[in-house]
């Protein structure tokens, strides 16, 4: 009997052996998994940071790109303003618009008008026809109701009623009369 508690003793010592291997593999297996855990939220965490970077860097550049629009528009506004100083200064000098134009290479409707110039309005029939002979001489446009331009021809005897084409945007809009002595215009 001695022998059958001997070899039950160990049998039970190889059990526990082979219990304890496969305990401190489970532990180690274990702690390898608490390790990558800590890794990914690590990961997690740079991965947060990454993106708080990149959009703290988007709303600095969206500002500073802001900024450069803001500062370009004023340059622009103030290389215009230069531009039509200097398209005056031409007009001054007593050539009309149209020569303005084709010495500049920009359409006559470009050109800046003479400062203090208002649109005409109801004019005596000698002045309406002395402005329809020059406007028709000069090929310029005219502006009726804001935005609205025609390119003009004599349309009747005394001048006074000038025919053309309508435009609103760049685009042909039909054609019209205009009578000079009593529509309200401007060059």
């Amino acid at each position: 009997m001695a022998r059958k508690s001997t070899k039950a003793a160990e049998a039970r010592e190889r059990a526990r052996e082979r219990a304890n291997r496969f305990l401190e593999r489970e532990q180690e297996l274990l702690r390898i998994a608490e390790r990558f855990e800590e890794a990914q939220l690590e990961i997690e965490g740079v991965d947060a940071a990454t993106e708080a970077k990149v959009a703290k860097i988007r709303e600095q550049a969206e500002a500073r790109i802001a900024e450069a629009r803001e500062q370009a528009k004023k340059d622009a506004a103030e290389a215009r303003r230069r531009a039509e100083e200097l398209q005056r200064e031409m007009l001054t000098l007593g050539i009309n618009r149209r020569e303005v134009g084709e010495r500049l290479g920009i359409s006559t409707r470009s050109v800046v008008r003479p400062e203090g110039k208002k649109p005409v309005k109801k004019l005596s029939d000698e002045k309406a026809e002395a402005e329809a002979a020059a406007l028709v001489r000069e090929g310029v446009m005219i502006q009726l109701d804001g935005d609205v331009h025609r390119q003009l021809s004599p349309a009747s005897a005394d001048g006074t009623e000038l025919h053309g084409m309508l435009y609103q945007d760049g685009e042909e809009q039909g054609e019209a009369t205009v009578d000079l002595a009593t529509a309200e215009w401007s060059r």
